[in-house]
């Protein structure tokens, strides 16, 4: 439904729609994290959030977007270990880069 929503141009209802995909992905992944550790779950909640910024920025919520990029910093943060450096790196830099052109 959040591309459904993008492709027709309504940015803030797919910004919603990615971000509570993100949520209950999340929920999911936490519930089951020490019992079986799945880093592309963590990665696709992570591009979820960068998706629902991206839609956000484009329906002008710049604030919304900061948001949910600071969202996957943090849940990379806290389950670095899930994932191996070098990808850890790359998807943290891949974030960043995401937030640094976001523009008061």
């Amino acid at each position: 439904d959040a591309i459904i929503d993008a492709w027709n141009g309504d940015f803030a209802g797919a910004a919603t729609l990615y971000g509570d995909a993100a949520d209950l992905v999340a929920k999911t992944y936490a519930i089951h994290m020490k019992q079986y550790a799945r880093p592309d779950r963590l990665l696709l909640v992570v591009q979820l959030m960068r998706n629902s910024a991206a839609a956000y920025l484009k329906s002008g919520q710049a604030a919304a977007a900061r948001t949910e990029l600071a969202r996957a910093i943090k849940l990379l943060r806290d389950n670095a270990g899930e994932l191996d450096m070098k990808t850890y790196t790359d998807v943290a830099g891949q974030v960043a880069k995401d937030l640094s052109v976001i523009h008061a």
